[in-house]
């Protein structure tokens, strides 16, 4: 008895766990048709790490963008 309600557990976790293994990623064909024909969203928000040690997130680095592109318009 003890043999089968192990058993039956161990089948319940497998069980359990198909689907988490079913779901499968997009091929490479298709991530880089959905980017080039724009389909789906690319990019997000992230931080990086300057030479100063400085962590920098990409807010900080559109208004660094955007200040030089006010100084090339000012010269």
């Amino acid at each position: 008895m003890r043999v089968f309600i192990v058993s039956l557990a161990f089948a319940a976790l497998i069980c359990a766990a198909v689907p988490l293994v079913a779901e499968e990623q997009p091929s490479a064909e298709k991530l880089m048709d959905d980017l080039m024909w724009s389909r789906g969203p690319i990019g997000g928000p992230f931080t990086l790490t300057d030479h100063t040690g400085r962590t920098r997130s990409d807010g900080v680095s559109r208004q660094a963008d955007a200040d030089l592109f006010r100084l090339h318009l000012l010269s």
